[in-house]
């Protein structure tokens, strides 16, 4: 797997209610979203047989076929890649509740969900802290979330600045500064 810097961002926790409450937290500087067609793509061009329609091909039948044979139970493993599995949400309840109800499960079911578990094999360890191994971490920039406006008029920024600069005390920069 090639190894290409990962930008760390830092975003300060503005939730009063949270013990963290003003401390600082990690975060991966999201590059955006690929379509399908630009991971076909990505795949084609590492040189491979495989050309675009082939990938597009193979992806759209396994995003047709992964929910298909999750929602009948079975759970799906892409060896290099994870698991899929299917998950119920349901609220908790007391015996007394379940016997009043004829044991119906299925009453208690707020929503099914597909799980992914991440690969753990010792080759390709894609899970949590492990998967670290595979990225080459860089520092990014302090992020700021400000909102503007009410109603259907509000609009919200992602403001940043070097952590260096935020660590020397500048100020962030406006709303205005930042708008393309």
């Amino acid at each position: 797997m090639k190894k290409t810097p990962l930008r760390i961002n830092i975003r300060q926790n503005q939730n009063v209610s949270s013990r963290s409450y003003g401390h600082w937290f990690a975060e991966v500087d999201s590059l955006g979203w690929l379509s399908t067609k630009a991971l076909c793509d990505h795949i084609a061009e590492h040189g491979r047989i495989w050309t675009e329609d082939i990938v597009r091909g193979v992806l759209s039948q396994l995003a047709e076929c992964i929910p298909e044979l999750v929602g009948q139970g079975y759970g799906v493993k892409l060896d290099g890649l994870g698991t899929f599995l299917p998950f119920a949400h349901s609220e908790g309840v007391s015996r007394e509740k379940l016997l009043s109800d004829g044991y119906n499960p299925v009453l208690y079911v707020k929503g099914v969900a597909i799980r992914f578990i991440p690969d753990g094999s010792e080759a390709d360890n894609l899970t949590s802290k492990a998967f670290k191994q595979y990225c080459s971490l860089e520092a990014g920039d302090a992020i700021k979330t400000v909102s503007v406006g009410e109603g259907d008029e509000k609009k919200t920024y992602h403001l940043k600045m070097p952590i260096e600069e935020l660590v020397a005390g500048k100020p962030w920069p406006t709303v205005e500064e930042e708008e393309p």
